[in-house]
Parts: structure tokens; sequence; C-alpha cells
């Protein structure tokens, strides 16, 4: 701050009046008196998920003092449905739930002492299929249940939450499969997740198209040599041919000079 008020270049006098003047003459709104009906009211509520007294928290953060307030600010044009802050925030939430669940890859998160908050069934099917049923059949999932008990790779976890640096493990043995594991952090030293991937059947590809990559290389090695035995074999032929020819038309101007004489 003292550095700026060095260099800073300020005026000596400030006129009283600016210079310019800029106007803006703003007309009163007439307001909507207009009343509605508690059905319309229930059904402008139930468009920001309002749907019942316990649904109504009266925050203010939408600007309006009531939850009805705002619903009818909404019927008279006054309002948008996004000025509500819990219905964008459950809208946001269910956006993120539907993504969860769509994503192939096993997807956690855990908080600081790695308990379960969000996973997807593909995470389930992957390292719990026997919890499936209850996944299923619980709204709230596996949450609140302990990581460990489900992966055993709960280091990765720990080093994350203490760091609050990513980790990624590119092929990551668990019995007899590989994973691609990405652990990251969401909030500073309380909550990280992982992104996880079954890789093996990948892997087994690679190594069956890197054992046939070998072998057709091994054969056409083995075909180059052979070649090169047989190009070997007639190689001394090749080369006395090539100098009885040679020598033939180095010999041949001296018996043309003869006969010409």
């Amino acid at each position: 701050m003292s550095d700026i008020l060095r260099t800073v270049k300020l005026r000596d006098d400030i006129p009283s009046e600016p210079e310019v003047v800029v106007e803006k003459e703003y007309k009163e709104r007439p307001q909507n008196n207009r009343h509605y009906t508690p059905e319309q009211i229930a059904e402008a509520m139930a468009s920001i998920g309002k749907h019942g007294i316990e649904d109504e928290l009266n925050c203010g953060g939408c600007g309006y003092d009531t939850c009805r307030q705002l619903a009818q600010a909404l019927l008279s044009g006054d309002a948008e449905p996004s000025m509500c802050v819990s219905y964008m925030r459950k809208l946001a939430i269910r956006k993120a739930s539907a993504m969860l669940r769509s994503m192939p890859s096993a997807i956690v998160m855990a908080d600081a002492n790695l308990n379960i908050i969000e996973t997807n069934e593909a995470f389930v099917r992957m390292f719990a299929p026997d919890l499936l049923e209850i996944f299923k059949d619980r709204p709230e999932g596996l949450a609140g249940g302990a990581l460990d008990r489900v992966v055993p790779f709960t280091d990765l976890f720990k080093r994350t939450l203490k760091s609050g640096k990513d980790i990624h493990k590119e092929r990551y043995a668990v019995d007899k499969n590989l994973y691609d594991i990405a652990v990251f952090e969401i909030e500073r030293n309380k909550i990280v997740g992982a992104v996880i991937t079954d890789v093996t059947k990948t892997e087994m590809k690679r190594e069956q198209i890197a054992r046939k990559a070998h072998e057709v290389i091994e054969k056409n090695i083995a075909t180059v040599q052979n070649i090169a035995c047989l190009l070997g074999e007639h190689m001394v032929d090749t080369e006395l041919l090539l100098s009885q020819i040679a020598q033939g038309y180095e010999e041949k101007p001296e018996d043309d000079e003869q006969e010409m004489k």
C-alpha cells in the first residue's frame, strides 16, 4: 500500500462539480397487487422443490422474506427459480448424482476418517458385489461405511489427505486384478475422492499382442537368416561368374584390334 501511495500521481485540486454529468431517470414500477389462489402458489412452490412446510426454509437467500413471497413473485414474473438457493443446491446434487451413476468407472468419496460419503454402482460391483442389493435398497447407498472394509488400498487415500497431492497408479495389483487408480483431494484434509478403472483385460490383451508381435518378429528374423544363408551359398558362384564376364569384356577389345590388323 505504501508503494502505491509513493508512486501514484494525485490531483492537486478536486473540482466541486464533475466535468461530465451523467444522469439517469428511474421510473417507479407499479406494484402487482394481484392475488393468487392457494393452488397457484402451491404449483409455484413445487417448481422450486417446495412440496411441504418442511421444505419452506425461509432463508431469505432469494431476497424475499419467505418462500411464499418468492412463489408469488414467480407467478407475477418478478423472480426466477434460480434465485432459490436451496433449490439450485438440490438441482446441482441431483445432476452430480446422475453423472456418478452413469460413469463406467468406479467412483468413491470419503471423509477424513475414511468413511464413505458417496459412491456409484460401478464401485460396488467392482469391490463389494455382495453389498449390491443393500446399495440399491438404501437411498444413501454405502454412505457411512468404512472404506477400509471395501478396498485394500486406503493408504493411497491417507497419503492424499495428508499431503494434498494427487496420486495416480496406472497398474495397481489387487489379488489377480490390475486397477488404474487416480486419488485426488476434494476438500483440504477433509474429503478425498478416487476414480478407479479395471484394466486387467486391457493389460492381458496388451501382453497377448506383445507376445504375438514377438513371435512374428522371431519368424521374420528366421526368414531373413534363411535368405541370407541361401544368398551366401550362391555368392561365390555369382562372384566367379561376374569376374569371368568382366574378364571377357576386358579381353575382347584386344582380340578386335588383332582382327582389324
